[in-house]
């Protein structure tokens, strides 16, 4: 991938990405991940970092 630079490493911002959360709990951080995103996860070596609801 050299046009966006690689694969980012660390932890990763998202904003309740739709393949990847399959639900949100609470008002909070916490997700529940569907198994592909974090077999994805994984494999890339990345950390999640979700950003909170309605903010």
């Amino acid at each position: 991938m050299p046009l966006l630079g690689g694969v980012p490493t660390g932890k990763v911002r998202y904003d309740n990405l739709k393949p990847a959360v399959a639900r949100v709990l609470g008002f909070s951080r916490a997700r529940v991940e569907s198994e592909r995103w974090v077999a994805f996860r994984s494999w890339a070596g990345i950390d999640a970092f979700y950003c909170l609801w309605g903010s």
